[in-house]
């Protein structure tokens, strides 16, 4: 699927559209794994969103279900550690789901990091207000990819 024009968070949100159910997954995650997807489906089996969070304050993966908001990704400052915070402002009131805290790789002091083990936080952020919590993707850094059909 192309990439559509826009700011990132029109551009997924665009990509995701046209299914009912879709996950989009960061490809700068050197630690993400086949069970975090599975993780992710299994989770929007219960909830109508789910993130996994990134060390800095962004997103690594986001899967939304087909009760999600109109605009999921409005007023987001992207590629700052507000990113998952103003991004969950948007899904007030509906149930999201967490998955592991991963750390993101956009620069070469980040991979730097990553390699020498870094630090390890513990899994998820606390629920934000206002949200329903059941248990972060920061893809601007050049996000290139689509959605695809999942099915909880």
């Amino acid at each position: 699927m192309p990439q559509p024009r826009g700011d990132l968070g029109r551009r997924m949100a665009l990509c995701m559209r046209p299914f009912p159910v879709a996950i989009l997954a960061g490809s700068d995650i050197p630690d993400l794994r086949p069970a975090d997807i599975a993780a992710a489906i299994r989770a929007l089996g219960r909830a109508q969103a789910v993130f996994g969070p990134a060390e800095d304050g962004g997103f690594w993966l986001v899967g939304l279900g087909p009760r999600r908001p109109a605009r999921p990704f409005d007023d987001v400052r992207w590629s700052s550690e507000h990113a998952l915070s103003d991004t969950l402002r948007n899904f007030r009131g509906r149930r999201v789901a967490t998955l592991r805290r991963l750390q993101d790789v956009d620069t070469a002091e980040d991979l730097a990091r990553w390699r020498g083990g870094g630090r390890r936080p513990p899994p998820g952020p606390p629920p934000a207000k206002g949200l329903r919590a059941l248990g972060n993707l920061d893809f601007s850094r050049g996000f290139r990819g689509g959605a695809s059909p999942a099915r909880p």
